[in-house]
């Protein structure tokens, strides 16, 4: 996982994190305000978090949830 100090810029390269675009309308002017990017964990991170967390047992996926109900 990336290490604090420009990591994140390897986690997304890597596929472990996304970046999302986010704005937002200045409520007095109107205008568009850029925000910084959500991050967000994807699929493969979380994969990798629950290896290094020492999880054993695999991880369910959404669809294998839903199977299972």
């Amino acid at each position: 996982m990336p290490t604090a100090g420009g990591g994140r810029t390897a986690a997304v390269e890597s596929g472990w994190l996304s970046e999302l675009p986010a704005s937002h309308y200045h409520p007095r002017t109107g205008v568009l305000m850029l925000d910084a990017p959500q991050v967000r964990v994807t699929t493969r991170g979380l994969h990798l978090l629950h290896r290094r967390l020492g999880g054993t047992q695999p991880l369910r996926t959404h669809e294998q949830t839903a199977l299972i109900q």
